[in-house]
């Protein structure tokens, strides 16, 4: 189960990208919203795995035993025990999740409708037809999100230890 989960780190995103979209034409949603994020999501997948799994690896059950034989029911164990402890890890995999999907350009290429398409693929066929200062100003948007998406893990980071 892990290794399919973690396969499309594997596979080129060409390949995925093709794959849902025969699968969305076959199920009538290409060009659909769902269709976008299907792909972005077996993209994304991966990395919050990796990100939990190692979190999860890292939490202390005799914490949340001593939780229950305190009296503590399931939902309260989860929330005050589990919870705050695995989520530097949810954070970091939904921040990478995030950075993935927002530099999504090949599989959403093949995934977005002519009336539909997400910035990245925009930003793609204007560097291709016509070089403006709009094409400009969006890539250093990209890496002013990207940097603060980077510093924001990092800060995490330093604070789990």
């Amino acid at each position: 189960m892990q290794g399919m989960s973690l396969a499309p780190l594997i596979i080129p995103p060409v390949i995925i990208g093709i794959g849902i979209y025969i699968l969305m034409l076959k199920w009538g949603l290409f060009g659909s919203l769902l269709s976008l994020v299907v792909g972005h999501t077996v993209l994304a997948i991966p990395f919050v795995i990796v990100a939990v799994s190692t979190s999860l690896s890292q939490f202390d059950p005799a914490q949340e035993q001593a939780a229950a034989i305190l009296g503590a029911g399931p939902w309260t164990r989860f929330w005050r025990v589990v919870f705050p402890q695995i989520l530097p890890g949810i954070i970091a995999g939904a921040l990478f999740a995030f950075v993935t999907s927002w530099d999504e350009v090949v599989v959403s290429t093949f995934l977005v409708s002519p009336n539909f398409r997400t910035l990245p693929v925009e930003m793609w066929i204007q560097a291709r037809t016509t070089v403006t200062p709009v094409l400009a100003a969006l890539s250093t948007i990209l890496m002013v999100v990207s940097t603060l998406a980077l510093v924001g893990m990092l800060r995490l980071q330093r604070e789990k230890k």
